[in-house]
């Protein structure tokens, strides 16, 4: 854990967030203030970049009506990764996709991708990263008086296929995402999810080795989310870096790689939804069900022992606990249970997810 802590730090202050704000997030996690700042005073050590980069932005800020909407913003992008993008609305996820999109100019920095030619400047290049990577806005860009085939071949031939080869492209990508017995349909009469496989599959047509993706699942139910992240697993394994801006934030902690968060406009934190998970939270969570949901019951008996909770997450038969002292908690409810001859109906023990740790600290 000590290990971790020491590459997050390092990596924290390398992107820009000031020692300051990090020492606070940290202390409010639960890392005792001494730990905290022996970690930040080795953590001034400079960072050695991957070589598996694939994208790299560097000092990027850009501003919007005098607000600044990215302030110095840091971040690596690692070539066959699915990395994830969170944060507040108005952080500025979608500006970021943008300005590594070619899209937007930054007002400082660049981003930098990784050809097999060499570096290649986004800001000083734009048109040449066209070919390099797809973009999926939250809103599908799509002709709705055009048949799903016949969008995916006006794509195709936007970015310099023939007409022949755009339409044997199309006929791939439909089977990938799913529409091939739909080829003939307006995309104007397709549903909300068809037509994000539509605009998917226009991002794709020809065959990028970065994807960006802003809000992919949203507006859509559990099932059609469901089946969108199964195909981009698949376009993924193809060999394709997928970077996701959501707030569907269980989503991305059970489907990304990495995550990173956006605080006060820039990438402030990045890691692995584990990672993320051990330095946000000392705690434990304890996910307990009983036949009774006697819960007040059972919290006030944990309180009469002095057992530690740090907060409780009431759900639909069940509570979370979370606390730094999950061998008591578990214990007492063992206790608890049998005292009262009470099912237990299920006993979990684990780290906070992604989501609860963003919502406790960073809103």
């Amino acid at each position: 854990m000590a290990d971790v802590l020491q590459s997050f730090v390092q990596s924290s202050l390398s992107k820009g967030m000031p020692q300051a704000e990090l020492e606070q997030t940290l202390i409010k996690a639960g890392w005792p203030k001494d730990i905290v700042l022996k970690y930040l005073h080795k953590g001034t050590e400079p960072i050695t970049p991957s070589k598996n980069a694939q994208i790299r932005a560097q000092g990027v800020s850009k501003s919007f009506d005098g607000k600044r909407v990215l302030d110095n913003v840091n971040l690596e992008i690692v070539q066959g990764e699915i990395f994830g993008i969170i944060g507040q609305s108005g952080s500025g996820k979608t500006t970021l996709l943008q300005i590594i999109a070619g899209l937007t100019q930054p007002e400082q920095g660049d981003v930098v991708v990784f050809l097999p030619s060499g570096p290649q400047s986004v800001r000083q290049s734009p048109e040449a990263m066209r070919s390099f990577i797809g973009y999926a806005a939250q809103q599908p860009s799509l002709y709705p008086d055009l048949t799903v085939e016949e969008n995916l071949s006006h794509f195709g031939q936007v970015f310099g296929l023939s007409e022949r080869a755009a339409k044997q492209k199309a006929a791939s990508l439909l089977k990938l995402v799913g529409l091939a017995d739909s080829k003939a349909v307006r995309a104007g009469n397709l549903s909300g999810g068809m037509q994000k496989r539509l605009d998917i599959a226009c991002a794709l047509v020809h065959d990028p080795k970065l994807l960006l993706m802003d809000e992919p699942v949203a507006d859509l139910d559990v099932v059609l989310r469901t089946h969108l992240w199964d195909v981009l697993r698949s376009i993924n394994k193809q060999g394709t870096t997928i970077v996701i801006a959501s707030h569907f934030l269980a989503d991305l902690e059970s489907f990304c790689d990495r995550i990173g968060i956006m605080r006060n406009g820039r990438v402030a934190e990045t890691g692995t939804p584990d990672e993320l998970r051990v330095i946000y939270s000392r705690n434990q969570e304890v996910r307990v069900e009983l036949g009774s949901h006697a819960y007040d019951e059972l919290l006030a008996s944990l309180k009469r022992q002095n057992i530690d909770v740090a907060k409780t997450i009431k759900e639909t038969g069940a509570i979370k606990i979370q606390t730094s002292q999950p061998t008591s908690v578990v214990e007492s409810i063992v206790q608890f249970s049998k005292q009262r001859k009470d099912a237990l109906l299920h006993l979990e023990v684990g780290r906070p997810s992604v989501r609860e740790l963003f919502e406790e600290l960073f809103t």
